[in-house]
């Protein structure tokens, strides 16, 4: 048996005291820091949903400085540095959810597959692998219908007139082709009228184009054409949003997200604030 002389032992017992406690202490430490991780979440999420896209990212960033294994935060990281065209952000983020054993990385994962906020970085071959999605195409080269359908969920757009102050068209469109049309209006100072109306999306293989009806809305023109463009501000995502058209009119451009998270939201916010700006010093 080994006997340690009793100066020797006294400084190892001394040292495996010291051990003992530092690990007490970073067992308790761990809680509080994810409670602080989970305050700068939430405050990042607060930012991302203001369009304050820069400052969410640090503090998804902060959040994960505090608690490396915060799965929120990464995901939320991943978003938000896909709208900020950092796709090798997102792609490490999303390759960490893919790596983790905790069952809520991959509910996010499976999340991200439809997610609006992941369209730019779903495009590139590496995401799309972690996100399980099949090899891209270009638009080009399928039909519009399964584009879409790739990216079915809600669609919508904002079109507030000085007589309507408050008018959103959102589009829920589902993967068999039907749709439903949502369409909120207060106009000339009445509350609020909510409509639902049901439809259905059809293709022209001659054309390659998708067609729009909705026969239980009486105002619906008999032929509507849906075409990709790219979101204003989002112009390097060419198919970003669409347009809806007939002989006579026109309508959108409808983003991914439910009404009020418009991509081009920001910047006109930013062109109403200089107009005020403008006008208050003339």
């Amino acid at each position: 048996m080994l006997v340690l002389p009793k100066t020797l032992a006294f400084v190892v017992a001394i040292v495996m005291s010291h051990g003992t406690i530092a690990d007490a202490d970073a067992a308790a430490a761990a809680p509080a820091r994810h409670r602080q991780a989970v305050v700068a979440n939430t405050q990042g999420w607060r930012y991302f949903n203001a369009g304050q896209l820069p400052r969410a990212a640090m503090r998804f960033r902060d959040a994960l400085a505090l608690d490396p294994d915060y799965v929120l935060a990464h995901y939320n990281l991943a978003c938000v540095s896909s709208r900020l065209r950092e796709a090798a952000v997102a792609i490490d983020e999303l390759r960490w959810l893919a790596a983790s054993s905790d069952p809520l990385a991959k509910s996010k994962l499976d999340k991200g597959a439809s997610d609006p906020d992941l369209d730019f970085v779903s495009a590139l071959p590496g995401a799309r692998e972690l996100l399980q999605l099949p090899a891209a195409t270009p638009l080009a080269d399928k039909t519009p219908l399964a584009w879409l359908s790739e990216r079915h969920g809600v669609w919508s757009a904002e079109q507030p007139t000085s007589d309507c102050a408050d008018r959103s068209y959102r589009f829920a469109f589902a993967a068999d082709g039907t749709l439903q049309l949502t369409v909120r209006e207060a106009c000339a100072g009445q509350s609020v009228r909510t409509r639902v109306f049901d439809g259905r999306l059809t293709s022209d293989p001659t054309k390659a184009e998708l067609r729009v009806a909705v026969p239980s809305w009486s105002q619906w023109p008999a032929l509507v054409r849906l075409d990709f463009v790219a979101c204003p501000g989002l112009e390097d995502a060419p198919s970003s949003c669409f347009r809806l058209a007939s002989d006579k009119s026109e309508l959108g451009p409808f983003h991914r997200g439910a009404p009020g998270m418009s991509p081009m939201r920001a910047r006109r916010d930013v062109a109403a604030a200089r107009s005020e700006a403008s006008a208050a010093t003339e």
